[in-house]
């Protein structure tokens, strides 16, 4: 591309569109189209990557506020004191911890939710407070 410094200013056109956009006309001539082409998917990679990083910077930022993460607390409360009353529930019924843990992920799974997997629930079950009763240790005769 052999085009001189002031080729696109003389050659170029902005509308404003709306508040957010322009409208932005280049005449070039017909050899240097491939080129100039090429340019513009580089520059809006560019402008892509770094709107991404902005992005993820903004996202990080937000995740360390105090306000985030006490609302990440109260999620996880609300969660514990949901399962282990389901829990509760179903041990009055009746049933053992095993089958209880089935049932309280078939109600959590019925409702979409996302923490509804069995290998979610056990642990959470054992930091609310349900620890169950211990075994023998794995791997031991």
């Amino acid at each position: 591309m052999t085009l001189h410094g002031n080729f696109f200013l003389d050659n170029l056109k902005v509308n404003v569109v709306d508040d957010s956009n322009v409208e932005v006309a280049v005449v070039i001539p017909s050899d240097e189209l491939s080129e100039c082409l090429r340019l513009l998917e580089s520059i809006s990679g560019v402008l892509a990557f770094l709107k991404s990083r902005q992005r993820i910077a903004k996202m990080i930022q937000h995740s360390r506020s105090e306000e985030f993460k006490a609302k990440c607390q109260r999620n996880i409360d609300n969660y514990h004191k949901r399962i282990v009353a389901e829990y509760d529930r179903f041990i009055a019924q009746g049933l053992c911890r095993k089958d209880a843990i089935k049932q309280v992920c078939a109600v959590l799974r019925a409702e979409k939710h996302p923490w509804c997997a069995d290998f979610l629930v056990r642990p959470a079950l054992i930091e609310a407070g349900r620890p169950g009763r211990m075994g023998k240790p794995r791997g031991k005769k």
